[in-house]
This record gives structure tokens, C-alpha cells and sequence, in this order.
């Protein structure tokens, strides 16, 4: 068929490149065909045969051009049908011989780096645009793909000439600003990418791309207000655009607008129910809202469209365990492991939802499972260790935390537990040096430090526990624990009361809501003489923590001592039944009710 259409043999190279036109043909169809017809040229080129008259130079050079333009054009073709297919390397192959013919092009050129960098050839890509720009250097295209090889090899600034050059060259071309404004946020040079956006929406104030780069750079600068007003421009322009709508309620959630990220995503969802991305941070946010029931209901859609990965099957696991539907956690837990038995998490959580079911002899069996290597190594000897303290075998549970500590003698629980069994035999002495030996080895540990200050006061020594919460203060400034033990220590010995307050008063910004916090500024009114104050902040300590048996005795106190002896002996039978083993207390509530108490 081919050569029904042409009128002189070809070359060995022509015969092939036309067998090659053919299979293109045959899989294109009519329009390839066509072009296959148009290549052989045989009908329209007037190639001579010797018996033909000779023509001029010209008319040959003419010929010449034209023939040539043609196979260039040939191997042009053929590079962006196999570039279609993703065969980059036939496909740089056939730009190579197409530039052969049009060695300046700087289309070809750029084609050419285009298929380089689909390789990830990088450099021969960026060869080939400095190339094109050489020769053609207003040929914006090269410019343009020179400027996301250089951003790709982490060559900022190199990216950011080349958009800068094509905005000299034609200012309205709206890629550059774009380009810019992502790489200026990247280098945090954040005012410079927020004009060249803003340039982009003076040329297009209808870019829904501008918008949307916009809100992740004010997302950057935690200007989160900004960065939602953005994202929203975004989506005014393009409504169904999803990643405008994951960022946005990204952006809620950082502003803590849960409620607001909660409807976005189910709007999303509605647009694009499979979007695996919406229901993954609809499942977390629901758990931040406590709808256990409608985070387990994301997760497992997830599992149903094929998304069954060990974090997904872990959260759907803890869910249940939360909501202490035990049996159905370790289903999962165990589901887990029968396909990664070195998933530790899971490992632990099945162990520790056979302790909440009551299976304690299978719980420590699970927690022995737990090998050294694994984070979770030293919470799972803990837990065998509480439950050993449970079924009272102490002593057990002691030398199980004693060989943990020999084998990872840098974990700080570990210490932090073995002190509280100490102190729970009210062997003060020997919990004092483990933590004194703990924090030669952790000296930083901020809650070794605090444990031993609390352990000195419950020995007898408060000077001493105030000096390690001194030095908790040194390492954490802010730490509401440390000030409140300093201030309510202060106030118990009735000495410096107005540093007391102060540092109580400071405990209470970091934590107000904390029934001990306030039960402490109480005491301090107390102590200060200032009762009608005592009994408001004590009054509140007692609704925040109710069942602290001190907080009701320091509240009795202060309604004996303001004359309210009803509420007096009320707050201290209160007292006495969360700690029937205060005998001074009886003694308080009959003096009172006998009248022998003013």
C-alpha cells in the first residue's frame, strides 16, 4: 500500500521508518494514515529519477528544505505518541533525530527536557531549556520548565530568575506569579509571596489558584483567620475544588472550629465520597469531639473503599476499646497482628484490653509478648508490674520494674513506678535514692524531679521537696505543679504568704480549671485572714474536685471560722467519709455538735 503511493525506492532507513508509520496506522487509525501518507510524500516531493531532466541548485534546495522539514516533523510525531504511551525512552530517541533536522528549535528543545525530566533525568533536561533559551531567549515555554527543573533540584533561586525573566518579558502571563508566590512561601519569604499572588489576582481576579496558594501561605504565617478568608475566595470561584475544601477545614481545625471543619468535610464528601483524605479527618475530628460511634463509622468506610492499613485497623481498634467493648478490640488487635506480629502497638492494646476485661493472666501473658527493642517495652512491665500490685503480691511486682530498669535504664516511668511502690510501703528512704539515682542518669527529667520533691514532703522533709520544685521551675518555668506545691507548702506553714498567692495565681492562668489549684488560693485566703474570699475559691475547689477529702475539711474550716457551723460540720462528715481513717475529724464534728467548739 505503501508504495502504491510512491514512485521511486527508498533507503534501507526511509523503508523503516515507514514500517514503522504503518504499525502507528494500524493502531491509530485513519488519522495516522493520513499522516503516514503525508511522510512519504512520494506523490507530492518530485523525487527525481535519472531519466528525469536535471533541475536547477535552487529548485534542489527547495526540495532539500522541504524533505527535511518533513522527516523532522516525522520524528516529532512519532516522540509525542510514544511520549502519549509513556515510552520516554523511544520517545527522547525520536526528538533527538527530529532536532537533527532543526537543530535550533526550541520547541523541539524543550520537548526534549520535558521527556528528560519524565525520566528524571534532571540536568539533561535542564541542558536542553538553557539550550533553547541560548538561541531563543524570549521562548517563555523553555523559561517556564527551566524554572521547575532548577525547583526541583532544590535550586530556589535559580526557579525564581527564570519566572522573574518570563514576568520582564510578558507581564501578563499568569504562571510565573504562581510559581513565585509557592517558592517565596517555600524560602519563607512570605510578604514577597503574598504580592506576587496578589499580582496574579489583579491580572485574574478570578484565579481560584491564587486564592487558594494565598490561604497555605497565610497558613504558614499562622494567620489563620486570613488563611480561611482565602480559601474561601478559592472556592467562590471553584466550587467542587477539594483541595481548597481540605485545607480549609485543616484551617478550622487549627482555629479550633471543629463544628465548621466537621460540615466542610461532609460537604466534600457529599461532592466526592470516596475522598479518603475527608473521612480520615472527619474520623479524627469526630474523636475529638467524643462521637465515638460517628468516628468509627468514617474509619470503617475507609476499610470498605480499600484502605484497610495497620492505622486505620489500630484506630477502629481503640474506638472499641474506649467505648469498652473489649471483646471486639481485641478482635481487631488481633487481626492486626495475625498479619504484623511486630506491630507493638497493637501487641500492647491487646494486652491492656484483656486487663480492662478482667483476663489478667492473659494480660501479663500479652505484656511479656513485648520485647526490649519496642517503646512500649517499659509501660507494658509497668502494667504486669500494677497488676501483680493488684492480686497483692508487691514484692513480685518490685523485682519486675527492679530487672526493667537493669535492661533500659533510660526510661523514667520505670523509676517513676518503683518510687510509688516505695512510697506505697512507706519506705521514703528508699524511694528517695532510686530517684536520686534516676537523675544522674536523666538529670533533665522534669517529673523524676517533681516526684522526689513530693516524696521528701511526704517524709517529713518540705524545705527539701521545695528546693526540687525550685529546680523543676529552673528547667520548666511554667510548670502550674511545681508553683502550686511551693505556694500551698507556703501557705500549710503559714510563711510568705503574698509569694504564695502570687505563684498560686500564676498555677491558676496556666491551669483554671484545676479543683487543687483553687483549693490552694483558698488556703492562702485562709491563712490571710480573708474568709469570705477563702470560702468562694474553696467552694468552687470542692464542685471542680469532689472527691478530695482535704479540700472538704479545708472548706469546713473556713465555714467554722466565718460562723457557719451547720455547713461546718456538713463539709466535715463529707471529709470523713472519703477518709474514715482521719480521726480528727470525729473529734471536730462532736466537739461541734456538742457545742465545745466556738
Amino acid at each position: 500500500m505503501v508504495r502504491f503511493f510512491c514512485t521511486n525506492p527508498q533507503s534501507n532507513i526511509e523503508q523503516r521508518s515507514l514500517q514503522r508509520t504503518m504499525l502507528c496506522c494500524k493502531r491509530r487509525g485513519f488519522f495516522y494514515l493520513s499522516l503516514m501518507i503525508f511522510f512519504c510524500g512520494c506523490a507530492t516531493m518530485n523525487i527525481p529519477d535519472k531519466n528525469s531532466a536535471p533541475t536547477s541548485p535552487i529548485h534542489d534546495k527547495k526540495i532539500e528544505v522541504k524533505k527535511a522539514h518533513s522527516l523532522g516533523y516525522y520524528h516529532f510525531t512519532l516522540a509525542r505518541l510514544y511520549e502519549n504511551k509513556g515510552k520516554m525512552d523511544a520517545a527522547i530517541e525520536e526528538y533527538k533525530l527530529a532536532l537533527a533536522y532543526d537543530e535550533k528549535s526550541p520547541s523541539l528543545k524543550t520537548s526534549l527536557a520535558s521527556a528528560y525530566a519524565k525520566k528524571r533525568l534532571l540536568h539533561e533536561a535542564i541542558q536542553q531549556c538553557q539550550s533553547a533559551i541560548i538561541t531563543h531567549p524570549e521562548y517563555l515555554p523553555a523559561r517556564l520548565l527551566l524554572g521547575g527543573l532548577y525547583s526541583s533540584i532544590g535550586d530556589d533561586k535559580a526557579a525564581i530568575m527564570e519566572y522573574e525573566a518570563v514576568i520582564e518579558i510578558d507581564p501578563t502571563k499568569k504562571e510565573p506569579y504562581l510559581f513565585l508566590g509557592a517558592l517565596y512561601s517555600k524560602t519563607k519569604e512570605y510578604q514577597k509571596s503574598i504580592a506576587s499572588l496578589k499580582k496574579l489576582v489583579e491580572i485574574d481576579p478570578n484565579s481560584g489558584m491564587a486564592y487558594y496558594y494565598l490561604g497555605k501561605v497565610y497558613t504558614e504565617m499562622e494567620r489563620f483567620g486570613d488563611a480561611a478568608e482565602h480559601y474561601q475566595k478559592a472556592l467562590e470561584r471553584r466550587p467542587r475544588f477539594r483541595n481548597v475544601m481540605i485545607e480549609l477545614g485543616a484551617t478550622y481545625e487549627l482555629q479550633g472550629e471543629n463544628k465548621k471543619a466537621i460540615d466542610l468535610y461532609n460537604d466534600l464528601l457529599n461532592l466526592h465520597p470516596y475522598d479518603t483524605s475527608a473521612l480520615n479527618n472527619l474520623g479524627h475530628l469526630y474523636i475529638k469531639e467524643k462521637e465515638l460511634d460517628k468516628a468509627l463509622e468514617q474509619f470503617e468506610k475507609l476499610r470498605k473503599f480499600g484502605v484497610n492499613n495497620i492505622h486505620i485497623q489500630i484506630k477502629i481498634g481503640l474506638i472499641h476499646f474506649e467505648q469498652r467493648r473489649y471483646e471486639k478490640a481485641i478482635e481487631e488487635f488481633n487481626r492486626i497482628l495475625s498479619t504484623d506480629p511486630g506491630f507493638y502497638k497493637a501487641q500492647y492494646y491487646l494486652a491492656a484490653a484483656h486487663e480492662e476485661k478482667g483476663n489478667l493472666e492473659r494480660a501479663i501473658t500479652e505484656f511479656k509478648k513485648i520485647p526490649l527493642k519496642s517503646e512500649f517495652f517499659p509501660n507494658s512491665q509497668i502494667h504486669i508490674a500494677f497488676i501483680l500490685d493488684k492480686q497483692n503480691n508487691r514484692k513480685e511486682a518490685m523485682a519486675i520494674i527492679q530487672e526493667a530498669i537493669e535492661k533500659n535504664k533510660d526510661a523514667p516511668e520505670l523509676y517513676r513506678f518503683l518510687a510509688s511502690l516505695y512510697e506505697k510501703e512507706k519506705d521514703y528512704e528508699k524511694g528517695i535514692q532510686l530517684l536520686k539515682k534516676a537523675l544522674k542518669i536523666l538529670p533533665n527529667d522534669i517529673d523524676l524531679r517533681f516526684d522526689l520533691g513530693i516524696i521528701y514532703d511526704k517524709a517529713g522533709d518540705p524545705d527539701k521537696g521545695i528546693e526540687e520544685m525550685k529546680s523543676v521551675l529552673k528547667l520548666d518555668p511554667k510548670n502550674a505543679g511545681a508553683m502550686n506545691y511551693i505556694g500551698y507548702t507556703y501557705a500549710d506553714k503559714g510563711i510568705y504568704l503574698d509569694k504564695a498567692e502570687s505563684l498560686i495565681k500564676e498555677a491558676l492562668k496556666l491551669r483554671p480549671n484545676d479543683g487543687y489549684i483553687t483549693d490552694s488560693l483558698g488556703w492562702v485566703y485562709y491563712k490571710k485572714g480573708m474568709i469570705d474570699e477563702a470560702i468562694k475559691e474553696l467552694e468552687t475547689a470542692i464542685r471542680l474536685a469532689p472527691e478530695d477529702p482535704i479540700i472538704a475539711e479545708h472548706l469546713g474550716d473556713a465555714y467554722l471560722k466565718g460562723g457557719k457551723k451547720e455547713k461546718a460540720i456538713k463539709m466535715y462528715e463529707r471529709a470523713l467519709k472519703l477518709d474514715p481513717e482521719k480521726k480528727v475529724l470525729t473529734e471536730k464534728i462532736n466537739l461541734l455538735k456538742e457545742k465545745k467548739l466556738p
